[in-house]
């Protein structure tokens, strides 16, 4: 038992009753002719199956489906291809696709044709394909266009999806809206060659590029050359949502260095894989964080140098927070002891109670 596509799947046996000494040739050729026979049957009960599935699958389906016969004559319609399309599904069958898809669409569809009748093959398909369809009203229906195309009895034959896109074209203009008035820098890049395909005004304020002149360049073009391997790691790591851990630097167009934390996570964008951030300038605030850091050290330096006892306690609880070396070496106690301890813990409890009326005198303002 062989397939059409001469897959051995069996064998056939036939019960006699009674022993035969030879098997002839006319014999084998019987046998061979049965097997055919039963192939037919698997084939018949197969495709019956694939039909009923088929059916049932067109009527339910939001996608429209139409069948062709090539090069232009439709054959048949689901109801959801005369919803997109906006003709009785008693209409379609009278018209040629050409009448309903743009010519640009049509010569793609023909090309497609001519190169599967060149190839032999026994299917071929044609991708996704955008397209702007004009419905039985006259109005314009953005469509997704694929199919499949094969021989059957004689006849070239293709399967058409229609797919509507207008609700997906209404959420990208709001999110391309969203997009281009963000006060936040923001960019969208291919996730494969890193090249940029959308850029914001914002992220263009900040890195000091013409919009036109910052989709020719990559991600990798921004980032300082000793930082460049690492944007493969990370790309690993943004999934549905990627907040970095710490500030990375980011060349502007006059090459000057920027800090940023970068927001990003994956996002379908124009039929690719890309990768949308957030870009966040953090330069000035690490900028004020360092010079914080110097007035610390440069305050900590005089504290340190000054010759006389000086000490910082805290106003609630008298606890000491601060104390320099002059105070260490006159108390003769280490800073390590003193810092969160109070006067009781050093003096007497008198001139610990003298200290600490001294101390609220001072945050009274009354010396």
């Amino acid at each position: 038992l062989v397939t059409p596509r001469g897959y051995v799947i069996g064998t056939l046996c036939i019960i006699d009753d009674t022993p035969r000494s030879s098997f002839s040739s006319e014999d084998r050729k019987r046998l061979q002719a049965l097997a055919r026979l039963v192939m037919d049957q698997f084939e018949l009960k197969r495709l019956t199956e694939a039909q009923k599935a088929a059916l049932c699958l067109s009527r339910t389906i939001a996608d429209g489906i139409l069948n062709v016969t090539l090069p232009n004559r439709i054959t048949y319609s689901n109801a959801a291809a005369s919803r997109i399309l906006g003709y009785d599904r008693r209409e379609l069958p009278d018209l040629a696709l050409s009448n309903l898809i743009p010519q640009k669409l049509l010569r793609k569809v023909e090309a497609a044709s001519k190169r599967f009748l060149k190839s032999g093959r026994e299917y071929a398909s044609i991708g996704a394909i955008e397209a702007v369809v004009k419905t039985k009203s006259g109005l314009e229906a953005p469509i997704e266009f694929s199919a499949g195309i094969w021989h059957s009895d004689g006849a070239v034959r293709m399967g058409v999806i229609l797919r509507d896109i207008a609700e997906r074209k209404r959420r990208e203009a709001s999110f391309q809206m969203l997009f281009d008035r963000n006060p936040v820098p923001m960019w969208i890049f291919d996730a494969k060659s890193y090249a940029f395909v959308a850029v914001n005004d914002a992220v263009c304020n900040l890195y000091r590029f013409s919009s036109d002149a910052m989709l020719k360049r990559t991600l990798l073009e921004i980032r300082l050359p000793e930082d460049r391997d690492d944007v493969s790691q990370f790309l690993k790591g943004v999934g549905d949502v990627y907040e970095a851990s710490e500030p990375v630097s980011h060349l502007t167009a006059e090459g000057s260095q920027i800090r940023v934390l970068p927001f990003a996570r994956r996002i379908q964008y124009g039929g690719k894989e890309c990768i949308l951030s957030a870009i966040i300038d953090v330069t000035e605030r690490e900028r004020a964080s360092i010079e914080l850091k110097s007035t610390r050290i440069f305050l900590n330096a005089i504290v340190e140098s000054i010759p006389s006892m000086l000490f910082v306690k805290d106003a609630e609880d008298g606890r000491f927070v601060l104390i320099n070396k002059a105070g260490e070496n006159l108390l003769g106690i280490d800073r390590a002891d003193l810092i969160g301890k109070t006067d009781y813990d050093f003096f007497s409890k008198e001139d610990a109670e003298r200290f600490i009326e001294a101390d609220q005198a001072v945050v009274a303002g009354e010396e």
